[in-house]
């Protein structure tokens, strides 16, 4: 920004909030640097004194807070605070903190000066005598009594130009406590990384000021970078991510525990700007990935990492990811009971945004600390990707079999595909990979048969801007057919040719709505540069849109250019677009899971004895342990002598008297509307017609994806990921957990019926579930009544399964134990029994 003053010289003023690929604790900074160069323009020396004062308006919404302040001289530096007499930990009103302090500093020397006191008394000291007065107004007041300001001068004598040593001050916004975090062990205080390398403000003030130089190099360095290679595709895109740099990057808080000093747990958050005060909203984060991936695409675990950490946890039941972190950023509560129809959406999402950080960064420490945890969300898509009916978009559209939405689901497959490759598992790798080839072809012809992409599937008057298209070429995996964007190129350069003046409305379903992310998805998928161009341009003339003013919005109308919703929204890190599919694929690291089955993660071969004797001893056990566990049930069905019959007693509100362990009329609540599918017609796919189904695999996907057929009744317990966090660590063995039953193989199912009722027919549809239940009951340690299903032990975020016997002597008395020899040759005839009642694979034949 240049001033030009009388004619006789100009300053530039430069406003700077770095951005800091190669050091997240830099970019924690919560400062800011103000550059003023002055130039004469007429050749002549001049006299120039410079002046900057901040009132007490930075720190309260509310101008009647009273507030205090202090002025502080040290080392190289000197510095102003003032902050609310009161500060309001965690509170947020009408956007502005309750909690901060401000920060006003400047560089101590020659011609410096500084004053706080009334805002009339202080400027006009300046204007009257061009130097304050080194003073301070310790009357503490309300911010509008004679509004106090906190004021510097420099004095620079008579001089031509400040050449390269411009004035520098700095003005910081400092919080105590950046996040409230979940875990199980409490809430956990998040504070800004750069604490753990300075421990105080005033080491951060120097250092920060120390620096000007160096990060304005970095800075024009970094803008020179980005700029020329957005200026390769065209002037105007590189106006549009020029833009959408400080606004994606400025909204991210950067922390790290606050009793750490290390700063080795760094976690990224990020605020639903200009739309609602959710943590973490996933949607958003979708959109940015291409300005994380571009800038530092390792950032990215730091961005998932809150999600995943607290999804992986006890802290969350449910079998599918969360859109956020909860509704009151910055004091995070978590989403423990998120909306099912957005599951469709979020877990494509996540699982998505995980492969291409690990893609693009070359680290898989992602895949393999949350393959199990991916794995079950990949599980529970497949049954409701391709014709999803009961979900909606994050957009808000919930009509059935969404073109998008499918295609979301479909590429989120496709993700884990590639992930099952990076962690060595050919076998799930191969399952997930034909499941996504096979739903890709059938998708392509439900959604393009017009020679367009529908908005949903069979209205041929509908379209979108099919922005999912985008994760299939950030990804790398070429699964959507050459032809489908052509088609769609095609389409869009006629649609964009009458388009409102600031561009194409996302969804025909959604009149003159524009998204400024999602335009640039679409544009990063066009097959020749004109029409790409074209999308860009739509955005440009927003970007320069001088008649609605304020900051930039994601979403806005497309007729008028009038905001929507997202103003400061991080999701125009969308813009880099572009930018980021020019990034190369790294070799992925790391990824091995070794809590996944199969998981390819093996140990040195001088272990193997051990290892091998160790498996051999816990079989023996379990073998043993189910032996007497069936004679047991058998006994008690029977009312065998030593064996006390269990009263019909409710234990957490499962009634274990059902063949199934559940209430004849419990419906679980993970149940959903969802669209039919049929391998041998698709005839109901555009219908209408829905089916009640869980949100798990059905008994169609059991057999055609390997899945191993379960127990009537039975279910599983929520596998963990395979790698704890540190924040998990060390806390104490959980109470014991019964579930409805378990299988070494970590699959389980449900096998009640659900009814689907069409115009014409009624059916039921076996419920089989590959994932494990997210709803298990607790019992206490100490529970005397054996179970009838196996008993689950969780400690310190391991699992163990074992079989609950009780030694009481009103289980298996001493005659039962006599009697065993006899009961041996009827143990066959038992097993023959329970597996004619369930779906198990039969056991070896015993001799």
């Amino acid at each position: 920004m240049t001033h030009d003053v009388g004619g006789l010289i100009s300053l530039n003023v430069t406003f700077l909030s770095p951005v800091e690929p190669q050091d997240p604790v830099l970019q924690s900074l919560e400062f800011v640097y103000v550059y003023v160069d002055v130039q004469s323009k007429d050749g002549k020396a001049h006299s120039v004194q410079l002046y900057q004062d901040l009132s007490g308006e930075w720190t309260s919404s509310d101008d009647a807070s009273p507030i205090k302040w202090t002025t502080t001289t040290s080392g190289n530096a000197v510095y102003h605070a003032a902050q609310k007499q009161q500060l309001q930990s965690m509170v947020t009103q009408n956007g502005m903190a309750e909690d901060v302090v401000l920060y006003h500093a400047a560089l101590s020397g020659t011609g410096a000066t500084y004053q706080t006191g009334g805002h009339h008394d202080v400027r006009s000291q300046f204007l009257n005598n061009g130097a304050l007065t080194n003073s301070q107004d310790n009357a503490f007041r309300n911010i509008n009594d004679n509004f106090p300001v906190f004021a510097f001068c420099k004095d620079l004598g008579t001089i031509t130009s400040t050449g390269s040593s411009p004035v520098v001050w700095a003005v910081g916004m400092v919080r105590d406590r950046s996040i409230n975090y979940p875990t199980e062990a409490g809430t956990q205080g998040m504070t800004s990384a750069w604490k753990s390398r300075w421990g105080s403000v005033d080491a951060a003030i120097q250092a920060f000021l120390s620096d000007s130089s160096a990060a304005l190099a970095r800075s024009i360095a970094l803008d020179s970078k980005i700029l020329n290679a957005a200026s390769g595709i065209s002037s105007q895109y590189a106006d549009i991510v020029s833009l959408a740099t400080r606004q994606m990057f400025g909204g991210l808080e950067v922390t790290v525990p606050a009793t750490e000093n290390d700063g080795s747990d760094i976690m990224m958050f990020l605020k639903d700007m200009g739309i609602s005060e959710r943590a973490q909203p996933v949607e958003v984060l979708y959109a940015a990935w291409p300005a994380i991936m571009y800038v530092n695409a390792s950032w990215g675990s730091y961005l998932l990492e809150p999600l995943l950490t607290y999804e992986g946890s006890n802290l969350y039941q449910t079998n599918y990811s969360a859109p956020d972190l909860g509704p009151a950023y910055p004091s995070i509560t978590g989403n423990s009971s998120p909306n099912t129809s957005r599951a469709l959406e979020d877990s494509s999402s996540m699982l998505i945004m995980a492969y291409t950080h690990a893609r693009l960064s070359g680290d898989g420490a992602l895949i393999g600390k949350y393959y199990n945890l991916f794995k079950a969300w990949t599980d529970q898509l497949i049954p409701s990707t391709l014709t999803p009916n009961g979900f909606s978009t994050s957009d808000g559209q919930s009509s059935p079999n969404i073109t998008n939405l499918a295609l979301k689901g479909i590429l989120g497959i496709k993700a884990m595909a590639e992930m099952s490759n990076a962690a060595g598992n050919s076998a799930d790798a191969k399952k997930y990979q034909d499941q996504a080839s096979t739903f890709i072809s059938q998708w392509a012809s439900f959604a393009g048969s017009s020679g367009h992409l529908t908005s949903t599937y069979g209205d041929t008057s509908s379209f979108g801007l099919m922005y999912n298209l985008y994760a299939d070429k950030l990804m790398g995996t070429s699964l959507v057919p050459n032809n489908v964007y052509t088609q769609q190129t095609s389409f869009l350069a006629n649609q964009a040719s009458s388009a409102p003046a600031f561009g194409l409305q996302f969804d025909s379903h959604a009149n003159n709505v524009a998204k400024s992310h999602w335009t640039m998805f679409a544009a990063g998928t066009m097959t020749d540069s004109a029409t790409r161009d074209v999308l860009v341009s739509q955005v440009h003339t927003k970007a320069t849109d001088e008649k609605n003013g304020g900051v930039f919005p994601s979403t806005y109308n497309a007729n008028d250019g009038t905001t929507v919703a997202g103003s400061a929204s991080a999701a125009v890190g969308g813009l880099y677009s572009l930018l980021a599919l020019t990034l190369q694929a790294q070799t992925i690291q790391d990824a091995s899971s070794s809590a996944g089955s199969g998981s390819g993660s093996s140990s040195s071969s001088s272990h193997t004895g051990a290892i091998v004797g160790a498996v051999v001893a816990v079989l023996a056990v379990a073998a043993l342990a189910a032996l007497g566990f069936f004679l047991w049930r058998r006994r008690a069905r029977r009312g065998l002598p030593g064996v006390r019959r269990r009263k019909s007693a409710n234990i957490g509100g499962l009634d274990p008297e059902h063949g199934n362990g559940l209430p004849e009329d419990y419906h679980n609540p993970g149940q959903i509307v969802m669209g039919e599918y049929n391998n041998a017609s698709n005839t109901n796919l555009i219908n209408g017609a829905a089916s009640v189904h869980s949100f798990g695999n059905t008994e169609s996907d059991t057999q055609q994806n390997g899945y191993p057929p379960m127990p009537q009744g039975a279910h599983i317990p929520r596998v963990p990921s395979s790698q704890s966090s540190s924040r998990a660590r060390g806390l104490p063995p959980r109470s014991l957990r019964l579930h409805n039953g378990d299988s070494e193989d970590g699959h389980g199912a449900t096998n009640r019926a659900s009814t689907y009722s069409g115009s014409q027919s009624t059916f039921s549809t076996p419920q089989a579930p590959p994932l494990p239940s997210k709803h298990p009951i607790t019992l206490s340690a100490d529970t005397k009544e054996p179970s009838e299903d196996g008993a689950m032990l969780r400690t310190k975020g391991s699992i163990s399964s074992r079989t609950t016997l009780s030694r009481s002597n009103t289980v298996v008395t001493q005659e039962a134990t006599r009697e065993l020899r006899d009961e041996v040759e009827l143990l066959r005839r038992e097993m023959a029994e329970m597996r004619s009642r369930t779906a198990y694979e039969p056991p070896p034949e015993y001799q």
